[in-house]
């Protein structure tokens, strides 16, 4: 389990209306470990988003290599792309992406759903025991029904439910207090551990980042020292 990458010369441009290119990332070389738990840190605007999605393979690179064992994400056709992302990755947006008229636990179960829509007695016993560890008593309650905060465990649950790779957390702890947020982290950092995952979290609370094995700084798409990383 686990995923080692070497990221570039990535760069991210976007084209505005009647505007020059604006650059979001230019990072010259990034190498990352399987296995490690690194921290994303930096202002809003600096490209933290930006960085997830392109290790995602949710947004392409202007130029650049995005290697994940030595495969080339960036390059991939698109089905191949979300196929590979599939398999291997999971996320957790700001938005959480939850589907309200779904329960917790389907929602926490979503990515099973696309092979076999019935869950097993053993599956479910599974959630419910992932579920109690974020603080999620009711798995039988509409995910439109939750609040924030509830919402945000149950998408840090569902990244953990397929055993993924790779997982890339976009402020997990943003909706939480400090009680929440610390059995959040605490089931993120126990999964890497254990299962040798991948975990990348982007974050602007200290607490978070101090837990991480490094952390990248950002400041204005490159990392804070304009060097490169590995």
């Amino acid at each position: 389990m686990g995923l080692s990458g070497q990221i570039t010369a990535l760069r991210l441009d976007v084209t505005q209306p009647d505007a020059s290119p604006l650059r979001i990332l230019d990072l010259p070389h990034l190498a990352l470990d399987a296995g490690e738990v690194i921290g994303i840190s930096g202002p809003s605007g600096s490209g933290k988003t930006s960085l997830l999605h392109c290790l995602a393979g949710l947004m392409r690179p202007t130029s650049g290599a995005i290697l994940w064992n030595e495969r080339d994400i960036a390059a991939l056709p698109t089905d191949a792309c979300d196929l590979w992302r599939r398999e291997h990755v999971a996320l957790v947006f700001q938005d959480f992406q939850l589907i309200p008229e779904l329960s917790v636990m389907e929602n926490m179960a979503l990515p099973q759903f696309f092979s076999q829509w019935r869950l097993t007695d053993t599956q479910k016993d599974s959630l419910h025991k992932q579920g109690l560890q974020l603080g999620l008593n009711n798995l039988h309650q509409r995910a439109s029904s939750l609040s924030r905060g509830e919402q945000q465990r149950v998408a840090v649950a569902r990244s953990l439910w397929h055993q993924p790779d790779l997982i890339l957390a976009d402020e997990p702890t943003a909706s939480l207090d400090r009680v929440h947020a610390d059995k959040v982290m605490q089931a993120l950092l126990e999964h890497a551990r254990q299962h040798r995952t991948t975990l990348i979290v982007a974050s602007h609370d200290p607490a978070v980042l101090g837990l991480m094995d490094r952390v990248i700084g950002l400041e204005n798409g490159r990392t804070a020292t304009g060097q490169a990383v590995s």
